[in-house]
């Protein structure tokens, strides 16, 4: 647990998301650390731990009191207990919290049933960590999860309507370089 943080003492003002979204945001951290073991990614370094719920939805209700209506959940992976996510969204939607928000998710956790739950909260944009289009790399890097679990989630968010943005990694060590796509 750590204290709520005081989002007021932030020029919020002058702060904006680089994804065109008009209108005051902020970031708010529902867990520290990472569940899983890609080996690019220092965040299995932090041991994986959730705030409560009610912890968040307390931040949250100060967030909206300041005006905010647009919210980054900033946590490596915000999806990994769906049990959490769904609780959480399932408050934020009957207490109409009316955010529109953004998070980092993992493809192997995206289903009809957490899209559709993120979707009723606001979710807006779903970002997912493909980070290859190459099976092997994926492999090689202990991601978990395929390519074809990959298009499986980009069909999902289609379904039900949060828009994707696709974060990739290009050229980390040992990649062979037929597998980089290079822009032209």
């Amino acid at each position: 647990a750590y204290p709520t943080p005081q989002h007021d003492l932030f020029p919020l003002d002058r702060y904006a998301m680089p994804i065109g979204w008009q209108g005051r945001f902020s970031a708010v951290l529902t867990s520290l650390g990472c569940a899983h073991q890609c080996t690019f990614c220092s965040g299995s370094a932090i041991r994986y731990r959730k705030r409560a719920v009610d912890d968040v939805l307390h931040e949250l209700e100060q967030l909206r009191a300041l005006g905010i209506r647009n919210l980054f959940f900033v946590d490596y992976t915000f999806t990994t207990s769906k049990r959490y996510l769904l609780e959480l969204c399932g408050e934020m939607r009957r207490r109409r919290m009316g955010f529109r928000w953004t998070c980092f998710a993992r493809v192997d956790h995206i289903t009809d049933e957490v899209l559709a739950a993120m979707k009723g909260a606001g979710c807006d944009l779903v970002q997912l960590g493909v980070e290859s289009g190459d099976d092997g790399i994926l492999a090689r890097y202990s991601t978990g999860f395929s390519v074809a679990q990959v298009r499986e989630a980009f069909a999902a968010c289609t379904r039900h309507g949060p828009k994707t943005l696709a974060l990739f990694l290009s050229g980390p060590p040992g990649e062979p370089e037929d597998t980089v796509t290079t822009p032209a």
